[in-house]
């Protein structure tokens, strides 16, 4: 049992374009098969107490989360995390900022979603649907500002992001999903 790299030719070091390049399901295949061809150095030994289906959300998700939260936003006990919504790499990232020590601000436009968000460790919760100033809210919660955002919202996001940001934090910019 192994699991794909999602960046195959990303192996180690500073990202480029070149190891950019070959991102699962963009310009390489992707996983959705019951067969594909891997070069050897892009698979890790999938850990035995995973299934299948919790090890598929390593490559993409999981190692974007533990990038922004740990490598990038170098989170430490007693911080503030904003994290967006509750795809893959957010719910990653909240679990992530907890065992760092962290405090969580989590927001979705779902109530039912906000009260699964609670059960993975936010600690405060918005919904951005009934509270447009949310990052405005986020400030006013953290005390000064958040330390670091998993921002995966773009342009429709970065907005109240930036409000929410601390002076000297960190906005860890990973989707578009708000739009272009």
């Amino acid at each position: 049992r192994v699991i794909g790299s999602f960046f195959e030719s990303w192996i180690s070091g500073e990202p480029s374009e070149a190891k950019m390049r070959g991102a699962l399901g963009g310009s390489v295949d992707g996983v959705l098969s019951e067969y594909r061809i891997f070069p050897k150095h892009a698979l890790v030994k999938t850990p035995e107490h995973l299934s299948d289906i919790e090890a598929a959300a390593l490559p993409c998700a999981g190692v974007t989360a533990w990038s922004a939260v740990v490598k990038l936003g170098g989170v430490r006990p007693g911080q503030t995390v904003l994290t967006q919504g509750s795809g893959g790499v957010s719910l990653f990232a909240i679990q992530f900022a907890k065992m760092c020590g962290a405090r969580v601000i989590a927001t979705s436009s779902s109530d039912a979603k906000i009260e699964r968000l609670k059960q993975l460790g936010a600690d405060f919760t918005l919904n951005y649907k009934a509270t447009s100033d949310w990052g405005k809210k986020a400030r006013e919660w953290s005390g000064h500002g958040v330390d670091l955002v998993v921002e995966v919202g773009g342009v429709g996001t970065l907005n109240e992001s930036i409000r929410a940001t601390r002076i000297g934090g960190t906005i860890a910019f990973i989707g578009v999903l708000a739009g272009p």
